[in-house]
Parts: structure tokens; C-alpha cells; sequence
């Protein structure tokens, strides 16, 4: 069994504990919600703790054709450097 998340908003507020989905369990979430949600969200993505010279992101667009197909979410930061996402649930 893993352990239990916690949800920290900030100092002195009060600390709640994630609820936990069974695998397969979206609770009626799909893809676009979570590509949705990164885009309008970029700090989600972890990217400092892979390579935080690609931060801060900053959204560029949803659904990007590619010759291999739609790309979920595409990032750019300050110095032109492309963070792509693709979300899998």
C-alpha cells in the first residue's frame, strides 16, 4: 500500500488529505480535462525537477496537428525553449 497525499495550499492553512482513485476510477475526468487543465495550469507540470532550464512554462496551445498526430499541450518560456505533453490516463 502507498502512502496518503496531502494537499499543502500554503503556510497556516489547514492541511487536507487527497482522495485516492482506483486505477481505471476517472470520476467522469477524460483526457481533455486534464489536457485542460495543464494548459491552464502550467505550474502542475513538474518541469523544474527534470530540466528547470525549459521553466517557468507558458501556454502556447492545445491540440497541435503533428505528421503523427494531435500534440495535447504545448509550452514555451522566456528564452524560446518547447516543453510538448501529452496526457495519457
Amino acid at each position: 500500500m502507498y502512502s496518503d497525499f496531502f494537499l499543502l495550499e500554503r503556510d497556516g492553512a489547514p492541511v487536507s488529505r487527497a482522495e485516492r482513485l482506483a486505477l481505471g476510477d476517472t470520476s467522469g475526468r477524460d483526457e481533455a480535462w486534464l489536457r485542460d487543465t495543464l494548459f491552464r495550469n502550467p505550474a502542475i507540470v513538474p518541469v523544474r525537477d527534470v530540466d528547470p532550464s525549459f521553466g517557468p512554462l507558458i501556454p502556447l496551445c492545445r491540440e497541435l496537428q503533428t505528421e503523427a498526430g494531435r500534440l495535447d499541450v504545448a509550452y514555451i518560456n522566456q528564452y524560446g525553449r518547447l516543453t510538448l505533453v501529452e496526457c495519457k490516463l
